[in-house]
């Protein structure tokens, strides 16, 4: 009986992790996304750029 408890803990401890990592891409994308008109005095190209990363994230369930 054990066994079972120790793998639904392990399961939970696991997608509770996801989330965290999840949120944090969150943040980290938004962070980016508001500093983007800073950024792109610098390097023009940078909003292309982040519109296709920010896409596969979206595409890959990093970003929900």
């Amino acid at each position: 009986m054990r066994k079972g408890v120790l793998r639904v803990d392990d399961h939970v401890l696991g997608f509770h992790t996801f989330l965290d990592v999840q949120t944090q891409m969150r943040k980290g994308f938004q962070r980016v996304e508001e500093s983007l008109d800073d950024i792109a005095l610098d390097s023009p190209l940078v909003k292309p750029a982040f519109a296709k990363y920010k896409q596969q994230a979206e595409q890959q369930g990093w970003l929900i």
